[in-house]
């Protein structure tokens, strides 16, 4: 019997892939970075200090990451978003 961090884990919920722009609104459990990607406004409550960061490309980010509008998050540079379960 599978879990929801089982089926997260494979992407079972989907993804989204955000070019240049805002995160569309979701709730996602993960950010793999597809080339560099700055962060310019992100909602992870379990990250601090989460604006202006640049991730190389390839890193992934586990956290909690949430959208509730255009505006409560944005990035530059090309990542996909895995929706959380």
């Amino acid at each position: 019997m599978t879990n929801n961090i089982d089926k997260q884990s494979f992407g079972e919920a989907g993804a989204t892939i955000v070019v240049d722009g805002n995160i569309p609104v979701g709730q996602y459990c993960a950010m793999q970075c597809v080339n560099s990607v700055t962060i310019t406004s992100i909602v992870a409550p379990l990250l601090s200090g989460n604006s202006g960061i640049t991730l190389p490309a390839g890193f992934i980010l586990y956290t909690p990451i949430i959208s509730v509008s255009g505006s409560t998050g944005s990035i530059s540079g090309t990542a996909v978003f895995y929706k959380a379960l």
